[in-house]
């Protein structure tokens, strides 16, 4: 036995490492390319994150996260993997006045929308188990303005890394609102 393993053994490393990484590629932490434009500048066209799955299992979701979800229907595999960013949470009424966000009232903050545009929406109060996503290239992007609120289950995870391109790697940290609408 001992002869078999000493003779096997980087096999069978090789084999338990493929395994593990099989895992944590496909299942906890899959990686996702975005094909919109929509969340420029934050992320382009053709870059690659990576999605922590287990932020959509625990149902952690946070205003500022940048999550996948699936618009459409799954059984029928009619629909697309959309990244965009929480902006309003179940129970929450989301404004929009002159391209400026108000939720419960209190304008927030987005030092990540770069591209602006002045148009207004709502009110529009989020039901229970629905999330409102807005992408932060506000002109160029399909969002809640235009499909509604999402399910809270169409959540693939919260995008935590980009790693493509490589010269733009970059971790995602949670934003943390201090204003009276958090």
């Amino acid at each position: 036995m001992v002869s078999f393993l000493k003779k096997w053994w980087d096999i069978i490393l090789l084999a338990l490492f493929l395994i593990i990484f099989l895992v944590f590629r496909f299942y906890l932490y899959p990686w996702f390319t975005v094909r919109q434009t929509s969340m420029l500048e934050t992320l382009h066209s053709g870059d690659v994150v990576v999605v922590s799955r287990m932020y959509a299992v625990h149902r952690d979701f946070q205003r500022g996260d940048i999550i996948v979800f699936y618009l459409g229907d799954k059984k029928d595999h009619e629909g697309e993997y959309l990244v965009k960013r929480i902006i309003g949470l179940p129970g929450e009424t989301v404004e929009i006045h002159d391209g400026v966000v108000y939720i419960n009232g209190h304008a927030l903050k987005e030092p990540y929308v770069v591209h602006k545009d002045t148009s207004s929406f709502g009110p529009y109060t989020v039901p229970q188990g629905k999330l409102f996503v807005l992408g932060d290239n506000r002109p160029a992007s399909r969002d809640s303005r235009f499909f509604g609120a999402i399910d809270e289950k169409s959540v693939v995870g919260r995008v935590v890394m980009r790693i493509y391109p490589f010269s733009n790697f970059t971790v995602f940290h949670r934003i943390h609102y201090n204003d009276a609408s958090s």
